[in-house]
């Protein structure tokens, strides 16, 4: 502590953030831990076989990457200026005109 009070106020600050940083990285690793002792629990009664994981594991990445695209697509809008006519306003036409 005498080591601190000689390095000044900044390098304590400094050296402080940093132990603040290390027991949230130290959080996230035992987060990680209980999850896969998680995992395990649940694979042992369930007992896929490794091909219908592996297909899971595929559709569950799929669902994810046409998520993060169709959120991408939709942010688009934000790129165009005001006025001009998007896809959202030809879905909106549709809907005014089927009555939905």
């Amino acid at each position: 502590f005498e080591l601190l009070a000689m390095l000044g106020d900044s390098a304590a600050e400094e050296m402080t953030m940093i132990k603040v940083i290390r027991v949230f990285r130290l959080l996230k690793l035992t987060r990680l831990v209980r999850g896969s002792r998680l995992a395990q629990r649940l694979e042992a009664p369930i007992s896929l076989p490794y091909q219908h994981l592996a297909l899971l594991r595929c559709v569950f990445v799929l669902i994810i990457l046409c998520h993060w695209l169709a959120s991408l697509w939709a942010s688009t809008i934000l790129l165009v200026p005001d006025g001009t006519p998007t896809w959202i306003d030809a879905i909106a036409a549709m809907d005014e005109d089927l009555g939905i």
